[in-house]
């Protein structure tokens, strides 16, 4: 049972990276969805696309081979996007 759909969707798209993977298939949600926009904005990824499979859909996400480490920090932090790189620094 998953509990943290973030955390997994990020060490997924870190560990298909690290092995090599052109693409890896991430469980959906609204957050993921968000937070792999912003990805693909800043080049980490190629692309996404939603995927309905029946149970819930996922995210089939093309890799850019530019990631080296991903990860969430907790607790969660409100943050704005513009201060994003301010505040991801610090960890």
């Amino acid at each position: 049972m998953q509990q943290d759909i973030l955390n997994d969707a990020l060490s997924t798209i870190k560990n298909a990276g690290s092995v090599g993977k052109a693409e890896c298939m991430i469980k959906a949600s609204k957050l993921v969805g968000k937070v792999l926009g912003v990805m693909q904005e800043k080049g980490y990824i190629s692309s996404f696309e939603y995927v309905e499979d029946g149970r819930g859909g996922k995210f089939n996400v093309k890799l850019s081979g530019a990631i080296n480490n991903c990860g969430v920090i907790k607790p969660r932090f409100s943050v704005k996007r513009k201060n994003l790189e301010k505040f991801e620094s610090r960890y």
